[in-house]
């Protein structure tokens, strides 16, 4: 006799697969938010396995040094440009900021690029934002170079920014920057005023007095913090918690610890 096991990572809840799901032997999710919720619908065996970084790629980007005289400060964001990104927020944030602070989005495509375009081309403020299509992994370490601030504004009013474990989280605490950060459960099981700066999401004013901090005080103390706390959530150790995951249900232990 064969005994095969299932096990299926899901990355956001669906009552649709609620009966398939319950064959298989183990799940994987990505935040506690969906680890609760299943185990709320009777799912014991349930892994959490934020996702990681490969730190590696960013050892090259030279170390965070505070300027608070420079000319002009770039304020970057990286990823896709769906609206629950929080995207447009960032962009009305320039309102409320110097002139010498500038934004530069580099990701999107499709349709979505589109529509941001359109958005950024209405904004009163479309003279400081730069624009970058989806490029490779590569040429985007150069942005992460030149940034003074890193900004993940994920927005609270859809429920996809609840599934999340955002990549680009652990990208930007590889890339020892100051990291501006919505304040919603998904990130703050990674991020705390300890290694960021958490502002009130879908605020564009709180967004920007939270950038403007970023640019004027030493985050030193907060950047180290975050290279340090990313190096626990490296894809290796994500894997070999899986691993251990299971392992742990054939020995019929509902064990999994990142």
């Amino acid at each position: 006799m064969v005994d095969n096991k299932i096990y299926y990572e899901i990355h956001k809840f669906s009552n649709f697969l609620l009966k398939v799901l319950s064959i298989t032997d183990g799940m994987v999710v990505i935040n506690n938010y969906l680890k609760n919720l299943y185990k709320e619908n009777s799912f014991q065996n349930v892994c959490l396995a934020h996702d990681g970084v490969n730190i590696g790629e960013y050892k090259d980007i030279s170390n965070y040094q505070f300027q608070p005289k420079k000319k002009e400060f770039n304020v970057v964001y990286t990823g896709s440009l769906f609206l629950w990104k929080g995207v447009n927020t960032l962009v009305d944030s320039l309102e409320y900021l110097p002139n010498n602070v500038k934004l530069i989005f580099v990701g999107g495509s499709d349709k979505y690029l589109v529509d941001f375009k359109k958005y950024t081309k209405d904004s009163k403020q479309k003279k400081r934002v730069t624009i970058v299509p989806h490029i490779p992994r590569k040429d985007l370490l150069h942005y992460l170079e030149i940034a003074d601030v890193l900004v993940l504004p994920n927005s609270a009013k859809d429920k996809m920014s609840l599934y999340t474990s955002p990549i680009k989280m652990f990208e930007y605490m590889a890339s020892q920057r100051p990291i501006v950060a919505s304040n919603i459960s998904s990130i703050t099981e990674i991020l705390s005023n300890k290694n960021s700066l958490l502002f009130e999401p879908d605020n564009a004013k709180d967004l920007a007095d939270k950038i403007q901090k970023a640019v004027s005080l030493d985050c030193t103390k907060i950047v180290r913090q975050a290279h340090k706390d990313v190096k626990s959530f490296t894809w290796e150790k994500r894997v070999q918690n899986i691993k251990d995951f299971i392992q742990s249900t054939h020995n019929e232990q509902n064990i999994c610890v990142e």
